[in-house]
């Protein structure tokens, strides 16, 4: 589980500099391992990196001020590192303890919401629905991953915090405004 971790930590948001920080780095391991552990259930699943960033922007930047590009982990001090990553981890707790089947073995949650994608866009544009059909796709080999990572990987990252403000307004209809939110997304780029 600690390997995988450890694989995954680089890969979170490879496209922003201060992530590859190593004492970010370093953060990102500590949190992710005492989940997978406080949670044997589902342990680390991929994609639980993804869904830690946004609150690790938030509480750094309660610390850290100005752009993330500018941002130096070297103004902090070692407890103001131990409290945000409490506070990460326990936001992250709170978070998936509403989705836990999405991250536990054959991820049904996941599944279902796939499932319900697929319904609502063949309901709404019948033709989209036919043309992905007829290229061979299914749905889960694209809206897995948007369920997984709840669109992060998709969406430029200065727009992940907005989008997680609507997605912690929703609290337990967060699944259903997945399910919305990827069909207007697919039905967008379509």
């Amino acid at each position: 589980m600690l390997r995988q971790i450890d694989v995954d930590c680089p890969r979170t948001v490879p496209d922003v500099t201060f992530f590859q920080h190593p004492q970010i780095q370093k953060s990102l391991e500590r949190i992710l391992y005492t989940w997978a552990i406080r949670h044997p259930a589902s342990g680390y699943v991929q994609g639980i990196n993804d869904i830690l960033t946004p609150f690790l922007v938030v509480f750094l930047s309660e610390h850290l001020h100005g752009n993330m590009d500018t941002w130096s982990m070297e103004s902090l001090s070692l407890q103001d590192i131990s409290n945000i990553e409490a506070d990460c981890y326990w936001c992250l707790s709170k978070f998936l303890d509403g989705m836990q089947d999405h991250y536990t073995f054959a991820q049904p949650g996941i599944q279902r919401l796939v499932f319900r994608l697929k319904e609502l866009v063949h309901r709404i544009d019948e033709p989209v629905s036919k043309h992905i059909e007829e290229q061979g796709l299914d749905f889960l080999q694209f809206a897995f991953r948007w369920f997984n990572c709840l669109l992060i990987r998709e969406i430029p990252f200065h727009l992940v915090t907005h989008l997680w403000d609507t997605y912690l307004a929703e609290g337990d209809y967060l699944p259903d405004f997945l399910v919305y939110i990827s069909a207007s997304f697919l039905l967008t780029v379509s």
